[in-house]
């Protein structure tokens, strides 16, 4: 999907998936990235969280109303995340956007 210029979303937990894809020269597709998605005080987000970053990613999460309203989402390219499951139709909606304008639609 990354090689054949796709549009990559992920909510929650889901952008672990994400972290661990590599590129054709092996540098983490995350590297550089930003990123919203882990957003938790519990062991699990915060250990995605430090995976993520040890591969180059920057996240960006809050644990207040944004968070549980699904405000919290980010772009980066043609990679779309968004912190816990509230942000799924934002996800979505910004994914069709950035479609769009890849002229994919």
């Amino acid at each position: 999907l990354v090689a054949a210029g796709g549009v990559i979303c992920a909510v929650g937990l889901g952008i672990s998936v994400v972290g661990d894809l590599d590129l054709d020269d092996g540098s983490a597709y995350v590297s550089g990235r930003q990123l919203s998605g882990v957003a938790g005080d519990d062991e699990l987000s915060a250990t995605w969280q430090s995976r993520l970053q040890s591969r180059g990613a920057c996240i960006h999460h809050q644990l207040d109303a944004d968070y549980a309203s699904g405000k919290t989402v980010a772009i980066s390219g043609r990679l779309v995340t968004g912190a816990g499951p509230a942000a799924a139709s934002s996800v979505a909606a910004m994914s069709t956007h950035v479609l769009q304008a890849l002229g994919k639609l």
